[in-house]
């Protein structure tokens, strides 16, 4: 019976019990679900509208290069500057051009075109539609005024000029084509 007594002191100390322990990991675990649920969303639309400033921002400093005077390696007069956006990228690439150049301008390889920047958008973020379901389009901006010229290309047919009515872009997030996580950027 002494021997009982002994150990009974154990079972009557304070502390939690194992039910105790899970209830308390259980509400835990549903708390962090119910926060990390509209976190993730907030972190989505975040990266949207991150990229839609970084498309304005390319715009704005592809006018900047073409008003300013970019000068082409190995040239001395001032070349044109281009936006290439295309359906389904996750970039933007800056170009310059020869001025006054015949160029293809949605076919700047074969063109004398120099690649000024690539800009990258927020991972997971894509350009989805271009207007008018075009595969191409390039937002050509000529030396030294900066006027804008749009060009755009259908499944490999010649590129054509566009006029800037209406002239948009779709930015989505993973496929999400409409709703917050989708945004439309007018080029006008």
């Amino acid at each position: 019976m002494r021997f009982l007594s002994r150990w009974s002191h154990i079972r009557r100390t304070s502390g939690f019990t194992l039910i105790e322990l899970l209830v308390v990991i259980t509400i835990l675990g549903i708390l962090l679900v119910a926060i990390y649920a509209p976190y993730g969303h907030y972190s989505r639309l975040a990266r949207v509208r991150t990229s839609v400033h970084l498309v304005e921002q390319t715009l704005s400093e592809a006018r900047i290069l073409a008003v300013q005077g970019y000068i082409l390696p190995g040239t001395e007069t001032n070349a044109d500057i281009a936006v290439l956006f295309e359906s389904g990228a996750q970039t933007l690439d800056i170009y310059a051009f020869p001025h006054d150049s015949q160029t293809t301008a949605l076919m700047p390889s074969g063109s004398g075109a120099h690649v000024v920047r690539t800009v990258a958008l927020e991972d997971g973020v894509r350009i989805s539609e271009l207007f008018g379901s075009h595969d191409r389009m390039l937002l050509h901006y000529d030396a030294p005024h900066g006027e804008r010229t749009l060009f755009s290309s259908v499944l490999g047919l010649p590129p054509s000029p566009l006029g800037f009515s209406g002239a948009s872009l779709t930015i989505w997030y993973h496929g999400v084509l409409d709703g917050p996580l989708s945004r439309t950027f007018s080029l006008e």
